[in-house]
């Protein structure tokens, strides 16, 4: 028997065999150790009495509905999940890997044989022609899913056989359960590896990702240009690992720039302008530099107000006090300050991201591992032979990567320019208790970073690849917002 129509296992709908709760089972130990399921979660199927197609139920104690994994066709062995996106229904990624398993496809096929000879038990019919009739519409021949064409795939040299390039078209929902539709688990590699992927299965969602690449810090050097970052190749670097990790919730930027108040009164600016003009033309510019002050002072009228001020000055400097203060106590009054805001330095951007990494099957407890990894080993100091000296950890290059638009920058979204990673902090009890999988493996880790860019942003940083046109008409002003 089997149905499988338009590339699917058909529904299971209609008559069909069913215990209710006589039906529970639970997975056999070594499957619920190998996929990290819990091994008092009860399983049942449903059997369709006309196709013998198998749906394949997790049961939800107390819950309105139980929640559907997946439609299995017997015969030729197509498996179709339920991708429904509710948290309490769908399948659940540690068990799209089980039902990969050939032996936890074998084992549902024999419980699908127990429900409908025993239905058929129920209903009346001789034991031994209902085990007969059961296993005639249930064939146990095919124990292994099958590999059609239609699986994603990716010609990228970086993606690992078998795993979703996270830049590939998004898989349609409606593709069937493919044994090769989930990334493979992440091997080790030279230098620190360009294929850390959170979760693993993030390359079949239309999911927007964050892209961390880590690149081995150059040193800027001298220049009297200014400090030589680009120089140093700032922007077009060799890679030397990539993480890739869906965008996290709370995501700012902070573009800052330092302004502060600064005063120069007048007896100030009339100093500045003596000496620099002494500095520019000798007792020659001294001498008229002094002159133009006094002629300024007779013309605006302020010739006995500077006479006060100067003897205030001298006074105070005589008895060793503050000016502004003396002359405020002897004419109750101050130096205009002349005070304005003025700019002093621009200010360097600090991003923060935290991630809730929470594997799903062992497979992924490794890949967190990895990744956890590549952070704490990327930011560390560097020793030199002997000790003597400490070269800097390596920094980093972000992206953010819309997915709609086969990988390109996030249009709606900052630029980053290349960064140092000033700290990363892992919880490994966010919860708030220590809970692990069989393997040892925590249940969820908080990862923190905080990164800091090496040089300011600029003005001129905002015009790159800009046409005359774009600079001059509003119409043209890009709609991006860059950096």
């Amino acid at each position: 028997m089997g149905c499988t129509k338009d590339g699917k296992a058909c529904p299971v709908s209609g008559d069909r065999y069913h215990l209710g709760n006589d039906g529970f089972v639970r997975l056999p130990q070594e499957l619920a150790d190998k996929y990290g399921i819990k091994p008092d979660e009860n399983y049942y199927v449903d059997v369709d009495q006309n196709t013998g197609n198998i749906k394949i139920v997790n049961e939800q104690w107390g819950a309105l509905l139980d929640r559907h994994l997946a439609t299995l066709n017997p015969v030729d062995g197509t498996l179709t999940e339920n991708q429904d996106l509710r948290s309490w229904q769908g399948i659940s990624a540690r068990e799209r890997y089980l039902l990969r398993d050939p032996e936890a496809i074998k084992f549902f096929k024999e419980q699908a044989i127990k429900v409908a000879t025993k239905s058929l038990i129920k209903n009346g019919m001789d034991p031994d022609e209902a085990a007969a009739q059961a296993t005639a519409l249930i064939t146990t021949t095919t124990t292994q899913t099958p590999t059609t064409t239609n699986a994603p795939t990716t010609t990228d040299p970086n993606i690992p056989i078998g795993r979703n390039n996270p830049f590939d078209e998004v898989v349609s929902p409606d593709t069937p359960l493919l044994g090769d539709s989930v990334p493979d688990a992440i091997t080790p590699r030279k230098n620190f590896g360009k294929d850390h992927i959170y979760p693993l299965d993030l390359g079949s969602t239309d999911q927007d990702i964050l892209k961390i690449d880590m690149v081995e810090y150059k040193a800027a050097g001298l220049d009297y240009k200014g400090t030589g970052r680009k120089q140093a190749g700032e922007g077009d670097r060799t890679i030397i690992g990539t993480v890739v990790l869906p965008i996290p919730s709370g995501i700012r930027d902070y573009n800052n720039v330092d302004w502060g108040s600064n005063s120069l009164n007048t007896m100030e600016i009339a100093a500045a302008k003596i000496a620099m003009a002494t500095i520019e033309q000798g007792i020659g510019g001294l001498k008229g530099e002094v002159q133009r002050a006094i002629d300024h002072s007779q013309g605006t009228g302020a010739t006995d107000s500077a006479r006060d001020a100067l003897k205030s000055l001298f006074t105070a400097a005589a008895i060793g006090k503050d000016f502004k203060n003396m002359i405020g106590r002897a004419e109750g009054a101050i130096m205009n300050p002349n005070m304005e805001l003025l700019f002093n330095n621009p200010v360097l951007r600090p991003f923060e991201f935290t991630f809730l990494l929470a594997p799903r099957t062992s497979d992924e407890s490794k890949a967190i591992a990895r990744i956890i990894r590549f952070f704490k080993q990327g930011m560390a100091a560097k020793r030199t032979e002997g000790n003597l000296f400490l070269k800097s950890p390596n920094t980093f290059q972000l992206t953010y990567k819309h997915r709609g638009s086969k990988g390109s920058d996030h249009p709606y979204l900052n630029k980053f320019k290349e960064c140092a990673l000033k700290s990363c902090n892992i919880n490994y009890t966010p919860n708030q208790s220590y809970s692990t999988y069989t393997d040892g493996a925590m249940t969820s880790y908080t990862m923190s970073l905080s990164f800091m860019e090496l040089t300011p942003i600029y003005e001129d940083d905002y015009e790159e690849g800009a046409t005359e046109e774009s600079l001059n008409s509003g119409e043209s002003f890009p709609a991006a917002i860059g950096f």
